[in-house]
Parts: C-alpha cells; structure tokens; sequence
C-alpha cells in the first residue's frame, strides 16, 4: 500500500516529481504554472522548481526543507511562504527582486546577516519571522533591539511580524517602541525614578523623566455599587396610590368614550 507521504511526493522519499506537481497546480505544462501551494507533504527536495519559472506565489510550508536553492531561479515571484521548515540560509532570495511578501517564521536562522541578503528588495513590503499565535520563531528572534536591528536592514518593510511599522495605521507601533525604550531606560538606570532623580537621556536624544511617583489606582466605582438596593420606606404605599390614580383616569376615559357614543346616536338619529 502507498503511504500518504509517498503519494504526496511521487517518490516516496520527500521529493516532488514533475508530474505530481503539475497535478497540484492543476496545469499541462510547467511554464504555465502560476501558483502552487506545497505545504505539510514532509519534503525535503523541491529541486524540480527550478523548471517552473513562471511561478508568482508559492507556499511550501510546514515540510522538512532545509535547501531552497531552487526558489533563487523564480524570478517572478511576489509572495513565498516557508513557514515551518529547517531553513538556515536564504541568500539565494537575493535576487528576487519581485517578491513583496516572505513569511518564513519557524526556521534557523540565527541572526542578522542571515536576512542581509534581503536589503536590495526594494519591493518586499511584509516580512514574518516570529508568529506568535501559531508559536513559531527564530533564532534571530531572541537577539536583543531584533525588531529595531531588522528594521534599520529593511527600512522598506510596511508590516513586519504582523505589525504595522510604517506608513498609515503605524503609529500605534510606533508609540509603544518608544514607551519600551522609555521603560528600558529606567530599567537600567541606577538612581530611583522619582522627583528628586535626575532625567534619563536615550541614546537618540529623547530626555525621558524625571518620573513622579504616582497614588496606586483606586477602583472607578466604590464597592457595592451594583448591589441590589432595598425599596424605599413607603414605597409600596406610593405604588398602590398610583395604581389607583391609573384605575381613576381609566374610568373617565370609558366615561367619556360612552358619552361620546350616545351623542354620535343622538346626531345621528337627529339627522
């Protein structure tokens, strides 16, 4: 019987043939080959990429890969995701000049100069190497100031990590950069920060503090405020006196809807 990961590679040992991948991109000939998604098929070998150079977008994710050589020959591409894989080295990236998004959270690479090769990508707008939600990160991600290290590589980048980092709707990133390196300062300050401490100065200049000592926060309501209040003496007495006045106005409403009805008979009767 043919395993499943056999099936998916054609040869049963991680990599994909030619025909199978015309099968998933659903076309005759490779050259037409646009899109193709790969993803979870446990391959370590995509070498027969490298005759598919008219791909656009490409997923390739969650495989065992560690050698993407193939990819620098897709000259095209706009949007590659390696999400999940062993991938220690994408320097064969470097001339892609098209790609715009790369996602590649999830692999091995350990620092800057494994991402340098994506300087010269005028066009690379989004970049993911850390995804929290899905847990899957980098090396280069525990490097201390990584978000400003990459961001002073790729100043082009628009969302990073999930982030917006520049242009519109980036400000709220911006803001909380600058309340960490606020933060970060008076972490590593040796004085107290209170009134009588002098102000800290950032390596760009900005002069943070001093910082006043506040009052803890106290509760925005007082306590109780939402338990149920017990009725006012008399307030039973008041309800049955407006029960009665409501039972008085009923009875001149028929009162003089019965009038109304008699005179209507006389008039007409009259008539």
């Amino acid at each position: 019987m043919t395993s499943k990961s056999e099936d998916a590679s054609g040869d049963g040992e991680g990599r994909i043939s030619r025909r199978k991948l015309l099968q998933y991109a659903g076309e005759f000939d490779i050259e037409s080959v646009h899109f193709l998604k790969l993803s979870n098929m446990d391959l370590f070998d995509i070498s027969v990429l490298r005759e598919s150079k008219n791909i656009t977008r490409l997923d390739i994710s969650h495989n065992r890969l560690s050698n993407i050589e193939a990819i620098g020959q897709l000259k095209s591409i706009t949007f590659l995701n390696i999400t999940a894989n062993q991938i220690t080295n994408i320097d064969c990236l470097a001339g892609s000049e098209s790609l715009e998004e790369l996602s590649a959270a999830g692999n091995l690479l350990s620092n800057t100069e494994r991402i340098k090769c994506l300087m010269g990508l005028l066009s690379l707008k989004q970049l993911r190497l850390n995804d929290n939600i899905n847990k899957l990160t980098n090396p280069i991600c525990k490097m201390q100031n990584y978000h400003k290290s990459v961001l002073q590589l790729l100043p082009s980048l628009i969302v990073f990590d999930g982030e917006r980092v520049n242009g519109r709707g980036s400000e709220l990133y911006k803001m909380c950069c600058e309340l960490d390196e606020q933060i970060e300062s008076l972490r590593h300050s040796d004085a107290c920060p209170c009134d009588n401490c002098a102000a800290e100065t950032t390596d760009a200049g900005r002069t943070f503090g001093p910082v006043a000592h506040r009052p803890l926060a106290e509760p925005w309501i007082k306590p109780g405020y939402f338990a149920i209040k017990e009725p006012p003496v008399g307030a039973d007495e008041s309800s049955q006196a407006f029960s009665e006045l409501v039972k008085d106005c009923k009875r001149v409403v028929d009162q003089a809807a019965l009038r109304l009805e008699r005179f209507k008979r006389v008039e007409n009767t009259n008539a």
